[in-house]
């Protein structure tokens, strides 16, 4: 259980966030295989669940590709294994 590390000091959620982030942008632009690419998404954290409990979680809308700075999108390809991302969230 990780919460008895963020309830003492919250400002490590926004290292949470950070870490899950480099994660995500990693795997993209691997994924895509092109140079100088930007990876688009957003993060909201939530900590508490029924009865107001402490329950960390991240919710992540990811772009389903990355953008280069010329404005072109490269959409990743289908075959993705989003299982592979599992081992590096735990």
């Amino acid at each position: 259980m990780i919460m008895i590390y963020f309830l003492p000091d919250r400002g490590l959620l926004a290292d949470l966030a950070k870490i899950a982030w480099d994660v995500l942008d990693l795997f993209y632009k691997n994924s895509i295989n092109k140079d100088n690419t930007i990876q688009a998404a957003a993060i909201s954290m939530q900590t508490f669940s029924y009865f107001l409990s402490f329950n960390l979680r991240l919710h992540i809308p990811v772009s389903n590709g990355c953008f280069v700075r010329s404005a072109m999108f490269y959409a990743s390809p289908i075959h993705i294994d989003a299982a592979l991302l599992e081992p590096l969230f735990r």
